[in-house]
């Protein structure tokens, strides 16, 4: 009898030990599918974040728009330079305020619910001045912000702090964020200069929060030419990130939606720099229905073709009456605009400023109301 209650008991245990050990299985299964998918770039997330310029101690802050140089005040933005160490890499730059104790701070969207497993990588490091580095370093901080369920408070820690000099070399980032699990979490970037805001070109490469046993995120690619161009007339000129097909543009921020009942208006305007004259503008405007997509696109050049016949330049500015894009919706892909551009050489033949500008002029357009 004791032998077949034994035999019983050990039939049960070995049971309820599958049972937990399945349960144990399924939820390792479960947690690792969840994380397996998770990727917060904080380069690609940084024109969601909200920026702000300050000066330690004072209390008083500007928000800065991602993408423009604000001067004096700093600037976020996505650039493809030549860094300390000699390679030129796509990173995320940020320059304090230019002044003693200069801050530049910028949020970063939160997470719902942070899985478990996580860790967050990537380097620090400085642009490389055309000169000798006049930089005497900066302070890089990483701060988590956090509601605690328990206290039911908001709360926040310095994951990561570090005093950067110019040597030459990057400083690779590596932090464990599985303590954190499970909570609904936002993300700060910060530099502060310091005594000294000279030169201080801080840039974050490849920051990614991801899984721990999954492989590091590819690096952010360099930008097509026709994104440069976007980014310069719709967050600042920058004339050296605004060229296509070997032509060079001018841009202002003069990038507007407006609305026509349910459809929208995107109305812009640039100058090409180096064509007939250097103080031509390039008007346009595109129409796009309620669904976003493109209904009729116009344009007007002034002043480009002054020095030759009034017909070539009424010509010019009636070849192109509608620009078709990719599938005609709203949003447009890097893949996209680097495929548009390649069709658009091929279509040519050789440069023509007038279309290039087309181009650019249309995919402005769309990001434009992408953005809002």
């Amino acid at each position: 009898m004791k032998k077949s209650m034994k035999a019983i008991a050990f039939f049960i245990l070995c049971l309820f030990s599958c049972n937990v050990n399945a349960q144990l299985s399924k939820a390792t299964n479960e947690q690792f599918a969840e994380v397996t998918a998770f990727d917060y770039s904080f380069y690609d997330l940084a024109r969601r974040a909200s920026w702000i310029s300050t000066t330690h101690g004072t209390g008083k802050n500007d928000k800065l728009k991602f993408g423009v140089d604000h001067r004096n005040l700093g600037s976020a933005r996505n650039v493809n330079k030549k860094m300390e160490d000699g390679r030129v890499l796509s990173v995320l730059h940020t320059h304090p305020k230019w002044t003693a104790k200069g801050v530049i701070i910028g949020t970063f969207p939160a997470v719902e619910r942070l899985p478990a497993n996580l860790k967050l990588t990537g380097s620090i490091g400085f642009i490389k001045p055309q000169g000798s580095p006049k930089s005497d370093g900066a302070r890089f901080v990483i701060y988590i912000r956090y509601r605690d369920t328990a206290s039911k408070r908001d709360k926040s820690h310095i994951i990561y702090d570090f005093y950067k000099r110019y040597d030459g070399k990057m400083k690779n980032i590596n932090i464990d964020l599985s303590k954190f699990a499970g909570r609904k979490a936002s993300f700060e970037l910060r530099v502060d200069t310091g005594k000294k805001p000279t030169e201080d070109w801080a840039a974050w490469y490849n920051m990614h929060i991801y899984p721990k046993y999954q492989a590091s995120p590819a690096p952010p690619k360099k930008p097509s030419t026709i994104s440069k161009a976007v980014n310069a007339s719709l967050y600042g000129p920058k004339l050296d990130e605004a060229k296509l097909f070997g032509h060079e543009f001018n841009f202002w921020q003069t990038v507007q939606v407006t609305k026509e009942g349910s459809n929208k208006i995107v109305t812009g305007r640039f100058s090409h720099a180096i064509s007939f004259a250097k103080n031509d503008k390039y008007y346009f405007t595109a129409k796009f229905d309620a669904k976003g997509k493109l209904t009729s696109f116009e344009r007007k050049i002034e002043e480009g073709f002054k020095i030759i016949t009034p017909i070539v330049k009424y010509v010019a500015n009636e070849l192109v009456t509608k620009v078709p894009i990719i599938g005609g919706q709203l949003h447009v892909s890097d893949d996209h605009i680097d495929y548009l551009a390649k069709v658009v050489s091929g279509e040519l033949g050789k440069p023509s400023w007038e279309k290039a500008a087309d181009e650019i002029a249309v995919i402005i357009a769309v990001a434009a109301l992408s953005t809002l």
